[in-house]
């Protein structure tokens, strides 16, 4: 008789283990899923970010170089260039700013080293963009 409770008892103490294992892995599992979540919208972000960009720079250089062949033949006003030029520069600095804003705060070094390159990248664009706007001021 005394056999069984001790057996029932046991019986019981592995139940609430296996259940308490449970939980835990589940709290783990979700916790995983969240944090995956949470860096899947960033990276969409920044994945839009960049195609919008990449969008603006096809088209500041299509009208900049419709604009360069129409001051060959004669006076142009570069107005609209410069406009374009100017928005894409906000927009540059913008996202070079996030990027390097991430990368300080990055905890995993491939990842960090990852964002520095991007954001010397982007530390590039913006300075070719700002010589472009220049050019085009000057003329």
């Amino acid at each position: 008789m005394r056999n069984k409770r001790i057996r029932a008892r046991r019986s019981g103490v592995v139940l609430l283990v296996v259940l308490t294992l449970l939980a835990i892995f589940t709290v783990v599992g979700l916790s995983f899923v969240y944090y995956a979540q949470a860096q899947a919208a960033e990276a969409r972000l920044w994945t839009e970010s960049a195609s919008v960009q990449l969008a603006q720079t096809t088209e500041v250089a299509r009208t900049t170089i419709e604009d360069l062949i129409k001051a060959n033949a004669g006076q142009i006003d570069f107005s609209r260039s410069r406009a374009e030029i100017e928005a894409l520069l906000k927009a540059a600095t913008a996202l070079r700013d996030e990027v390097c804003r991430a990368a300080a705060i990055e905890q995993d070094p491939a990842e960090r080293h990852r964002l520095q390159a991007m954001c010397q990248t982007q530390e590039q664009f913006v300075k070719a963009l700002a010589r472009l706007k220049w050019i085009i001021e000057q003329m």
